[in-house]
């Protein structure tokens, strides 16, 4: 990407896309997000969102990992989703409850473009705008999420697996073993055998 106006245009066309042509966005719109990107290189492993404080990210380059925590129960913390390049990542107040706390962090080394603290805010006050990008946001989250929920309904581990790799085993190949072990709801350990074919579960 060589700037902002580039990333507008990403999200923007990414969106028209999918709810199709007869959604306008403005002159007006597209100047207020232009304005308030901001270019940002992260390291793998750090934390780019800390307890679900509201941000905008889209992701250029490496990989996010969402994480998610029950603060009233001891464990810990929990992989649901990842972010590649191209993806848009929110953490808005619908996905805050009480004792869940969400955490994003670099998967790998990565390249973001945040909308600034300061317009978040601001776009939820233009709601029309904040809709347009959030509705977008929104299907593509729920349709990982009625992937992951498939996995996880699904007792064999081995099946568990196959299903992943067939449906986003692409998109999701560099992930560790070990988050992608908490992603499928299973220990590290029982990844690694179904890996080397060691499981012995019947599939």
């Amino acid at each position: 990407m060589e700037g902002f106006a580039e990333v507008t245009e990403e999200l923007i066309n990414e969106y028209l896309s999918f709810f199709g042509k007869n959604h306008v966005f403005s002159d007006a719109e597209r100047t207020l997000l232009n304005r308030n990107w901001t270019r940002l290189m992260v390291r793998k492993n750090e934390q780019v969102v800390a307890e679900g404080a509201k941000a905008l990210f889209w992701v250029e380059k490496g990989m996010l990992r969402i994480g998610m925590k029950d603060s009233r129960r001891e464990g810990p913390e929990r992989v649901c989703g990842f972010a590649v390049p191209h993806d848009l990542v929110c953490m808005d107040w619908f996905l805050q409850a009480q004792g869940v706390v969400w955490n994003v962090y670099a998967e790998q080394d990565a390249v973001l473009w945040r909308l600034s603290g300061e317009v978040v805010p601001v776009l939820s006050d233009k709601v029309v705008l904040w809709d347009k990008i959030m509705t977008r946001w929104y299907a593509h989250y729920v349709k990982r999420l009625w992937m992951r929920n498939c996995y996880l309904c699904e007792a064999n581990v081995v099946k568990r697996y196959r299903r992943m790799m067939e449906w986003e085993g692409k998109r999701l190949q560099a992930v560790s073993l070990k988050h992608l072990a908490s992603y499928l709801n299973m220990a590290p350990q029982t990844l690694s055998r179904i890996r080397k074919g060691e499981d012995g579960g019947k599939p």
